[in-house]
């Protein structure tokens, strides 16, 4: 049935579950966009002598998070102004804005995301490629499942087809990749920096630190991984799913920006440290001296070069 022959309280329910989720995850998407400038400025201003490719990195995911949120508040005004309550609209797919535009973008940045983590993986295991192959054949899965999305997405013109297509396996697969390659850099990160907080002791604080992060960030886009799947799979008929996949972009692009920034953090922090232990040093070697000087008395004589039992020399 198409929604233009649904009664008004199921024609407000398909609007929420469609028009509404779309506009809660723009929205979203476009406060973290402002939060992934905020980052960027910080980093450039914190570390100006990074080096320049990793510097054009940031500039790179700067872009494509400017562009994604432009494409999603261009596809807001389609939907919103141009078709302005048009019932029709509904169940449309807008083209090329949303598919392949705003989907192709935000795969990028997640693509670009998950090779940096990837080149982190292999140089923490030490150029192991047995540790860093693994999670390159889940990464290019995640790759090939987006691409099945644009290319499926882009076959239908209606919502309602694409959820009673045959080839709907192909999104599930695909988001199935995503969850994976999530859950699989995570891991690896957390035991490679537990390993790397055994091997040294003097950094343990700063790995500490680091290995929270991981968790954290890591964390976060495997739960909205999840959400997506589960929400998929629930939900074929909504625009609930695509509403969390549009702000998944931002939230790689947090996790990234955030990495390369939490550095000024864990040189603050260890610097403290190593000022604490020198500190520390320092009053027990003034203790020392003090209690050398103390054994022995004012009233001593100097007779002879000796001092009752010590040599001046």
């Amino acid at each position: 049935m198409h929604p233009c022959s649904q009664s008004s309280p199921n024609m407000s329910q398909l609007m929420g579950n469609t028009y509404g989720a779309f506009l809660i995850g723009s929205l979203v998407a476009t406060f973290a966009s402002g939060m992934n400038a905020l980052q960027t400025i910080l980093y450039f201003r914190l570390y100006s002598e990074d080096p320049s490719k990793l510097k054009a990195l940031v500039a790179v995911v700067l872009c494509l998070d400017i562009a994604h949120t432009g494409l999603l508040w261009d596809t807001l005004w389609y939907i919103f102004i141009e078709h302005f309550w048009n019932p029709y609209q509904i169940d449309v797919i807008p083209k090329p804005l949303l598919v392949p535009g705003t989907v192709i973008v935000g795969s990028t940045t997640r693509f670009i995301v998950h090779l940096f983590y990837l080149h982190r993986i292999f140089n923490l295991s030490h150029r192991n490629y047995w540790v860093s192959v693994p999670n390159l054949i889940l990464i290019l899965g995640d790759m090939g499942g987006t691409v099945a999305i644009i290319v499926i997405m882009y076959r239908y013109r209606l919502l309602s087809q694409l959820s009673d297509s045959s080839d709907a396996w192909m999104l599930s697969l695909g988001f199935i990749f995503a969850v994976a390659a999530d859950i699989a850099i995570m891991m690896t990160l957390f035991v490679l920096l537990r390993l790397s907080r055994q091997q040294s002791i003097s950094l343990n604080n700063a790995i500490d630190q680091l290995i929270l992060y991981t968790l954290e960030m890591g964390s976060l886009t495997a739960f909205m991984a999840i959400a997506i799947m589960i929400t998929w799979f629930k939900r074929q008929n909504s625009l609930v799913f695509l509403a969390i996949y549009l702000t998944l972009e931002k939230a790689y692009a947090i996790a990234f920006l955030g990495s390369l920034n939490t550095r000024y953090q864990l040189r603050r922090s260890q610097n403290s440290q190593n000022s604490h232990g020198q500190n520390m040093t320092n009053r027990v070697q003034n203790l020392v001296s003090s209690s050398e000087r103390a054994d022995i008395s004012p009233n001593t004589e100097l007779k002879n070069g000796r001092i009752d039992g010590y040599s001046a020399a």
